[in-house]
């Protein structure tokens, strides 16, 4: 004898089916041909855009966006002044040359 497969039952709501099926829950995210085919594939499929329409950010998905927000503000600021030394040793180097370029003595 073969085992009763959990699958191997008939469906006793088909007229509920009938009802919901075209109803918004079950097809807003499938287009009209994908209603009622693989249940998730329209959440494989997505690339990211769609989570901003559905479900808020969690608390802990919020908490480290600003701390890695923070971390690149932090970043930006070290670059800036890199750049500002840059910038100053640059400066001072111009100067440098323009005193050493002159022939005529430097006077007090």
């Amino acid at each position: 004898m073969k085992a009763a497969d959990p699958n191997d039952y008939k469906f006793s709501m088909d007229h509920c089916w009938r009802e919901l099926r075209h109803d918004q829950k079950w097809c807003s995210t499938y287009g009209p041909k994908e209603c009622g085919k693989e249940k998730r594939k329209g959440d494989v499929e997505a690339d990211g855009g769609d989570e901003a329409e559905g479900r808020p950010i969690g608390v802990k998905a919020a908490k480290a966006a600003s701390k890695n927000k923070k971390s690149g503000e932090e970043e930006s600021l070290a670059k800036i002044h890199a750049i500002i030394e840059i910038k100053e040793k640059l400066s001072k180097q111009k100067i440098l040359e323009r005193l050493l370029g002159k022939k005529e003595p430097l006077t007090w």
